[in-house]
C-alpha cells in the first residue's frame, strides 16, 4: 500500500510533467482509482462501521425482497477462497461478489425487434460513454414493443448499466432524465442494495484492477463479451456506505482538478503552437530583423515537441538552399 501512496505523491509533486507526456493523465486517473478501491484515498473512520456489517445490511434486505416476492430466490455463490483475493484492503472493508450485493444482474434482449422511425429507445454498448447514456443512433420502438422487451429487464432510476459485449466494462448511472430505455444483450443493468451506485460504477468497474479482470473474462471471436454469471462472481471491495460516499466525493474533486490542468495545457500548446510557426517563419524569411533574431534567440524555449523540431529541421533545410544558413564570400 505504501508504494501506491508513495507513487501518487510522486505523480502529484510531477503533476505538470504528467500533464505533458502522452498518456500522462490517463495514468495519473488509474493510480487515484487504484488508491480509491484499495482503501488508501480517504482515511477509515470507525464510526462509520465496516464492510462486514454492510453486507449483513445488505443480505437482510435481500431476504426482505424475495419474501415480498420482488426479486426471485438465487442460488448462492461459493465462497471467496484467500487465493482468489486479488490486493489487500484495509481491515475494517469486506471482498464480497457482485451477485451478493445486486438485487438485479441482467442483460437486454438478445433477439431485439426492428426499429420503428419513432418510439422509445433501446440502446446498446454505443450508447454506454463516458459514464453517461446518448441516444445517438439509437434504436427506437414502438410502445408495444418496448413494453415486451422492457418486460425483463425494467431499467430505474439508480441502475448501473455495464457494456458487456464489443466494448468492455463501460458503465453508467441511469437518471430520471434518461428513462423510459430498454437494452440489446451487449448492456446489463445491476440493480445494487444499499450501496453507493457511483462507487461501483465510477470507481470500481473504471478501475485497472476491474478492466483487468473482465479483458481475462471476455471470449468470443467476432465479438468479445462476459456472460451474467461471470460478473455476479466478480469481487467488489466493500467499503462501509459513508466511506464509499467520501470515496467518490474525493474521486471526483481529483479526477476535476485533473481536468482544467488539463484543458489549461490544451490552451497553453495551442498558443505555443502559433509561436514556433510565427517564430519559424521569421527565420525562413532570412531578413535581419529584430523579430527574426528574437526568434532565433529564444529557438530553445520555443521547440518542444517532435512536431516542433521537424518544423525547425524542415526550416533550416530552407534556409540552406536559399542561400541564407551561412554568409556569401566573394572569394
Amino acid at each position: 500500500m505504501t508504494s501506491s501512496v508513495n507513487d501518487l505523491r510522486v505523480l502529484v509533486d510531477n503533476l505538470d510533467e504528467y500533464i505533458h507526456i502522452p498518456g500522462g493523465i490517463d495514468r495519473l486517473k488509474k493510480m487515484i482509482l487504484h488508491l480509491a478501491v484499495s482503501g488508501q484515498l480517504v482515511p477509515q473512520d470507525p464510526s462509520e462501521g465496516t464492510g462486514e456489517q454492510l453486507y449483513q445490511q445488505i443480505q437482510i434486505e435481500k431476504q426482505k425482497l424475495i419474501a415480498e416476492g420482488k426479486i426471485k430466490k438465487q442460488k448462492p455463490l461459493p465462497e471467496i477462497s484467500d487465493d482468489e483475493i486479488p490486493f489487500e484492503i484495509p481491515g475494517n472493508w469486506k471482498w464480497a461478489k457482485l451477485g451478493n450485493l445486486h438485487s438485479k444482474i441482467t442483460d437486454g434482449s438478445h433477439n431485439p425487434p426492428h426499429g420503428d422511425a419513432t418510439g422509445l429507445p433501446m440502446i446498446s454498448s454505443r450508447n454506454v460513454v463516458d459514464n453517461k447514456i446518448t441516444l445517438d443512433n439509437a434504436r427506437y420502438l414502438s410502445k408495444d414493443k418496448f413494453n415486451k422487451e422492457n418486460e425483463r429487464t425494467r431499467v430505474e432510476a439508480g441502475d448501473i448499466l455495464l457494456t458487456i459485449v464489443g466494448t468492455i466494462g463501460r458503465t453508467a448511472v441511469v437518471n430520471k432524465e434518461d428513462l423510459p430505455l430498454t437494452m440489446q444483450r451487449s448492456v446489463s443493468v445491476l440493480t445494487p442494495i444499499i450501496l453507493n451506485n457511483n462507487y461501483v460504477a465510477t470507481c470500481v468497474f473504471p478501475s485497472s484492477y476491474m478492466q483487468s479482470i473482465l479483458e481475462e473474462e471476455a471470449t468470443g471471436t467476432a465479438q468479445k463479451g462476459v456472460y451474467l454469471n461471470q460478473i455476479k462472481e466478480l469481487l467488489l471491495p466493500l467499503p462501509p456506505l459513508a466511506e464509499q460516499k467520501r470515496i467518490v466525493a474525493k474521486v471526483d474533486s481529483l479526477f476535476a482538478l485533473i481536468d482544467q490542468l488539463s484543458q489549461q495545457y490544451t490552451a497553453e500548446q495551442a498558443e505555443r503552437s502559433k509561436l514556433v510557426a510565427s517564430s519559424l517563419a521569421r527565420l525562413a524569411r532570412g531578413d535581419s530583423t529584430a523579430e527574426q533574431n528574437l526568434a532565433l534567440t529564444h529557438l530553445g524555449e520555443v521547440i518542444r515537441t517532435k512536431a516542433d523540431a521537424k518544423v525547425l529541421r524542415q526550416t533550416i533545410l530552407h534556409l540552406a538552399v536559399s542561400g541564407q544558413l551561412v554568409p556569401q564570400d566573394p572569394s
